[in-house]
């Protein structure tokens, strides 16, 4: 960083100016704490300087830590997701529906599914839908006989 500092007339007052220079270059931004950049230009005490850097990598430190837990957080519902994809082709498969029932299943399945998998990009859409939750409170024969009553009800 280049700096230009110039005494004159600012206003009414003599207050002397300074003009922090950048340059523009293609590439990613270098420099993350303009603000201390500025305050070390300008001649704050180095005790400042060293204990403001410290809070900026402290919150660098924790903007990096949020990230990576919205990411696991991310993979989990991913997988919360797929072990309910397998669970409901499972019970699909151990079904006496018809081919056409069945058929419509899946299709339903497959529609959930990929909405869902692309609402888990945004936490507030996939938080919201109560019934995407995985019950582990019933058997796989109570998970069956609900899945053939409910299709065998259905009118398409």
């Amino acid at each position: 960083m280049k700096t230009e500092t110039q005494a004159g007339l600012s206003g009414a007052a003599n207050i002397p100016t300074t003009k922090m220079l950048y340059r523009v270059y293609d590439g990613p931004e270098r420099e993350e704490s303009y603000g201390i950049s500025l305050a070390r230009a300008i001649g704050f005490p180095g005790a400042f300087i060293a204990k403001a850097e410290s809070v900026a990598g402290e919150l660098r430190q924790q903007a990096r830590a949020n990230r990576t837990d919205e990411h696991e957080l991310q993979e989990a519902r991913r997988q919360k997701l797929v072990t309910e994809l397998v669970r409901q082709l499972r019970l699909g498969h151990r079904s006496q529906a018809d081919d056409e029932e069945l058929w419509r299943y899946l299709q339903q399945v497959n529609d959930k599914f990929w909405s869902n998998m692309f609402a888990s990009e945004n936490v507030e859409e996939l938080e919201g839908s109560g019934d995407d939750e995985i019950d582990y409170g019933h058997s796989a024969e109570d998970e069956l006989e609900y899945f053939e009553q409910r299709h065998s009800e259905m009118t398409y």
